[in-house]
C-alpha cells in the first residue's frame, strides 16, 4: 500500500471519527442515564404513559377519539391512576371524571350547551344529577336503582317556572308540582 492509498485511508478514518462525534451529540441525550436531566424543545408522540414500579402505568397522556378510545383521535386525555387502578382520574377537553374502580363516582361534562354534574356512590347506593335537559335545569337525587325505579326527589325549572316531585318505589308520585325532568 502507497503514500497516498495510507494517506485516503486515514482521512477517511478521520471523516468518520468526526461525523461520530458530531452525530453523538444529537443521539446520546436520547439513551441518557437514569437521573440524569435532558431538555428537549419538541417531543412528538401519540401516547406518553409513565411507569411506576413494577412497570405499571401511573399516568397516560394521549390523545382520544369521541368514542373514548386512546391513542388516537382528535383530543387530548390525561389519565392518572395509582398502580392497582382502584382510583382513576380521567381529563379530556369536555370531561372530567373520578372512578373508584370500574364505578363513576364524579363526573363533570359539557352536553349540548350546559354542564352536567353527576355525583354516585362507589357501592352505587344513591345519585345526584344536576344538568340541563331539554328546556329544563334540574337537580335530581335517586335511589340505588337510579331515576324512576326507587325513590327520588326532582327540583327543576323550566320557563321560569319551577317543579318538584317527590317520588317513592316504582315512580309513585309522593308530591309532584309540574311535569318530571331529571336533569339527566
Amino acid at each position: 500500500m502507497g503514500f497516498r492509498s495510507q494517506f485516503q485511508c486515514v482521512a477517511f478514518g478521520c471523516f468518520c471519527t468526526l461525523a461520530g462525534v458530531a452525530l453523538s451529540h444529537s443521539v446520546l441525550p436520547l439513551f441518557s442515564a437514569p437521573g440524569e436531566n435532558v431538555i428537549y424543545d419538541d417531543i412528538r408522540c401519540k401516547t406518553l404513559s409513565i411507569l411506576g414500579e413494577n412497570d405499571s402505568v401511573i399516568a397516560l397522556l394521549s390523545g382520544m377519539g369521541e368514542s373514548g378510545e386512546i391513542g388516537g383521535g382528535d383530543y387530548g386525555a390525561l389519565t392518572l391512576m395509582d398502580k392497582n387502578k382502584k382510583h382513576t382520574f380521567m381529563l379530556n377537553n369536555s370531561r372530567l371524571l373520578f372512578a373508584d374502580g370500574i364505578q363513576e363516582v364524579v363526573k363533570l361534562d359539557i352536553a349540548e350547551d350546559s354542564g352536567n354534574l353527576v355525583l354516585r356512590s362507589s357501592q352505587n347506593d344513591g345519585m345526584i344529577v344536576a344538568g340541563k335537559k331539554g328546556g329544563a335545569f334540574a337537580v335530581g337525587i335517586f335511589g340505588n336503582k337510579g331515576a324512576s325505579i326507587s325513590g327520588s326527589a326532582s327540583l327543576s325549572i323550566e320557563d321560569d317556572k319551577g317543579q318538584l316531585t317527590l317520588s317513592g318505589t316504582n315512580s309513585d308520585p309522593l308530591f309532584l308540582r309540574g311535569k318530571v325532568d331529571y336533569g339527566e
